[in-house]
């Protein structure tokens, strides 16, 4: 007979996890709309994306009853998340923009070097994708080409700036 692969309980999930440099934190989601069912079905839509997304170890969430304000619906939702890392809930954040996030634990992270500039480069290349969309969107086919070729000069000289950093150490280590 195979072996079953042992089913962990999420205690054991998340204390293995957060020792091994993962991080437990509330995420909260806000949601705006003409309906209370129209408010519920986006937040319980954005709930399961969340939950299949492989970033996510682990998710659960509550929805709040949708109240009306005004003329619009409104509900919130809070979901704790278990990621594998600080890039990880980064690229969370970056990916589902949850209005606030509360980090349950470590209550404290060390990052290295390589760690921190691989967030931020993270970071910068959503926030030029996000641009080169919204840019898209708005320009003629002339502005577009020409913001095209911005991109991949800046591309080109982004990875110069990298391969000259990397040659600088080099150098520095060598002497």
């Amino acid at each position: 007979m195979a072996d079953e692969k042992e089913k962990k309980t999420v205690e054991e999930l998340t204390e293995e996890t957060l020792r091994d440099g993962g991080l437990l934190v509330m995420l909260y989601f806000d949601m705006h709309g003409p309906s209370p069912e129209y408010v519920q079905n986006l937040l319980t839509e954005l709930l399961a994306r969340l939950a299949n997304d492989p970033l996510a170890l682990w998710t659960y969430g509550e929805i709040e009853t949708p109240e009306k304000f005004d003329d619009v619906y409104s509900s919130y939702a809070e979901v704790k998340v278990l990621v594998r890392s600080f890039n990880d809930l980064v690229n969370l954040v970056l990916k589902y923009a949850p209005i606030s996030i509360e980090v349950l634990k470590p209550h404290e992270i060390t990052l290295s070097i390589g760690q921190l500039q691989e967030v931020l480069m993270d970071m910068s290349q959503f926030s030029a994708e996000f641009t080169a969309m919204y840019l898209r969107k708005g320009l003629d086919e002339k502005k577009k080409q020409e913001y095209l070729e911005n991109l991949r000069k800046r591309s080109e000289i982004g990875k110069m700036l990298i391969e000259r950093g990397k040659k600088e150490k080099e150098e520095k280590e060598g002497e």
